[in-house]
């Protein structure tokens, strides 16, 4: 009957609110909507990242190993791994010593599960790599307390994670009391001269005396001449910081003026200087590294300057 006949010719099929022939829909890759739906449930819901049982196995692999864990988490796996951790008498967890999360997307809710694992776990984890994570100052800011409380970890990678003045800020309130932190890794942040000048001030100069910090990486921070000025100011003087072993200021925007400052840092006898990395500033002519290098080569240990 014409109620059970159908409003369009089965030849035909819509897509994209046009009516084109079925042969030629399944050669441009169209498919009918009772079919992709059919699917879609058939297709198993994924998370993003790895599910739970493989980073178990991976932290079992990296306990039996060498102790350093590597992956890409979900929010989930992200929690049982900080649970884990946390676990004093977890045996795994006592085994890692290493984890690294680049490029998790583990946002500012996932730095602070992170936060309270530092905060907790007290003497078995020594580096913490977090790059690419979008942490920002909020998520940030969780650190603040833990690096307090920590006087295991030694190495903090916290780079290209949308950090500007403000989140250095609350690092710095926490390293003020922290005396095992080693290396500090802030690059591709935009913290600018006014963080460079909170990590000078606060940390290089007037915790020089307890801060165990022996390698800052500033790479890609938009620091200028001010901000490079300040942080050699830090390492001069009567008494300086002598605890700094490696500063990184690549791909910045500093020039003569900035990097003149460090000329007397790397002539100074006394100091436990010994790198100082200024490639990637097109602002610093050839003059004034020759002038850095010939000042480094005045001590009997030659301090390496790149430019």
């Amino acid at each position: 009957s014409w109620f059970n006949r159908p409003l369009v010719d089965p030849s035909w099929r819509m897509s994209r609110l046009q009516l084109i022939p079925a042969a030629e829909a399944r050669a441009r890759g169209h498919r009918g909507r009772s079919r992709s739906r059919e699917a879609a449930r058939r297709r198993p819901r994924q998370e993003p990242g790895v599910r739970v049982e493989h980073w178990r196995e991976a932290a079992d692999h990296a306990a039996q190993r060498d102790g350093h864990f590597d992956m890409k988490l979900n929010p989930a796996s992200l929690k049982g791994l900080c649970a884990m951790l946390e676990d004093r008498h977890h045996e795994i967890g006592r085994a890692i010593r290493e984890v690294t999360l680049e490029d998790s997307s583990i946002g500012k809710e996932g730095a602070r599960h992170i936060a309270h694992m530092v905060e907790t776990n007290i003497r078995s984890l020594q580096t913490l790599g977090l790059p690419w994570n979008s942490i920002g100052n909020q998520g940030l800011s969780y650190f603040q307390n833990a690096l307090r409380a920590n006087g295991y970890l030694r190495e903090l990678d916290l780079g290209n994670n949308k950090v500007t003045a403000k989140g250095v800020k609350d690092i710095v309130q926490g390293l003020r009391y922290n005396k095992s932190l080693r290396a500090l890794d802030l690059s591709g942040n935009h913290i600018k001269d006014e963080g460079a000048l909170q990590l000078a001030n606060e940390i290089l100069w007037k915790c020089k005396d307890t801060s165990a910090l022996r390698v800052l990486r500033l790479r890609g921070c938009h620091v200028t001449c001010a901000g490079a000025h300040e942080l050699a100011r830090a390492l001069q003087g009567s008494t300086p910081n002598r605890t700094l072993a490696e500063l990184d200021l690549g791909n910045n925007d500093i020039e003569n003026r900035g990097a003149g400052s460090f000329k007397s840092v790397l002539g100074r006898p006394a100091s436990g200087f010994d790198l100082l990395d200024l490639r990637e500033n097109p602002g610093i002519k050839p003059n004034m590294g020759q002038q850095l290098r010939d000042a480094a080569r005045l001590q009997r240990r030659e301090r390496q300057v790149l430019l």
